[in-house]
């Protein structure tokens, strides 16, 4: 059964954000400034917003790409870096003296002294993109889906809980 959502640029279906390259959000190359949402392990529903450069990337399933982020900066406020940033755990490359990736990713967690200029963020196209104005559309997108899934669960839960064992 399909399920989906779709918005002028944003395509949800059957659990799966789609990224559709297009002229407002183009492929990234290395080197290019971008703005993408980034998630410790545990909160998946809470991203949180970024400012970093492309360092390398990576082609998935023949057209898609995972883009390799050097963070510049976090863009949330004190208050969101401190609930879902700080002593929370976030799957990494780390980066050689020489600027390259080490081979398997790692799970760090970040406190307020980490230098994040030693590590990149795999972020998946789909919350990549080019403005930060564009990367807040996407979490808004994001939130929503998350928020009717999670209300969708609470249904679920209810139903659970008022029906009796012989239905």
């Amino acid at each position: 059964m399909y399920r989906g959502t779709i918005d002028k640029k944003l395509v949800h279906i059957n659990g799966e954000f789609i990224n559709l390259y297009t002229k407002e959000n183009p492929i990234l190359e290395p080197g290019d400034t971008t703005y993408a949402l980034v998630f410790n392990v545990i909160d998946y529903h809470c991203p949180i917003l970024v400012e970093g450069i492309v360092h390398s990337f990576k082609v998935v399933n023949g057209q898609d790409r995972i883009y390799n982020i050097s963070l510049q900066r976090i863009l949330d406020s004190p208050y969101m870096i401190d609930k879902l940033v700080i002593n929370k755990s976030f799957e990494v490359y780390y980066i050689s003296e020489n600027n390259q990736l080490y081979r398997n990713h790692k799970q760090i967690q970040i406190t307020a002294d980490t230098d994040l200029t030693k590590f990149v963020f795999p972020v998946e196209a789909f919350f990549v993109r080019q403005t930060e104005s564009q990367a807040i559309e996407v979490r808004n997108f994001y939130c929503d889906i998350i928020e009717k899934d999670l209300n969708d669960m609470l249904t679920d839960i209810n139903n659970i809980k008022n029906t009796t064992a012989n239905g």
